[in-house]
């Protein structure tokens, strides 16, 4: 579409220059509504299953080690589901 319109006003002006413009548009029209349909299924299926996620405690207790002395605190592990951190990840390049 750049190089066409670099050409000589005379050549755009002919019906089939308009016509590759008209089609042109409505691809791009086209196009936009596709994406715009794949994100919002996919930001509706995303929030279905991040929601139960989140839900989650972030911290959760762990078994002591085998050798651990008497006494010991149980140990803390982290929580946090490997989807969501995919999920912060595609947020970041579609936005």
């Amino acid at each position: 579409m750049e190089k066409m319109k670099k050409l000589d006003r005379k050549v755009l002006d002919r019906e089939d220059a308009r016509e590759v413009v008209k089609m042109y548009t409505s691809l791009l029209g086209q196009l936009a509504d596709f994406e715009r349909l794949k994100i919002e299924a996919w930001g509706q299926s995303i929030e279905e299953s991040s929601q139960a996620k989140l839900k989650n405690p972030l911290l959760r207790k762990g078994k002591k080690p085998p050798n651990a002395p008497r006494g010991a605190q149980e140990l803390l592990h982290v929580n946090f589901d490997p989807l969501l951190t995919r999920l912060l990840r595609e947020v970041k390049y579609v936005f």
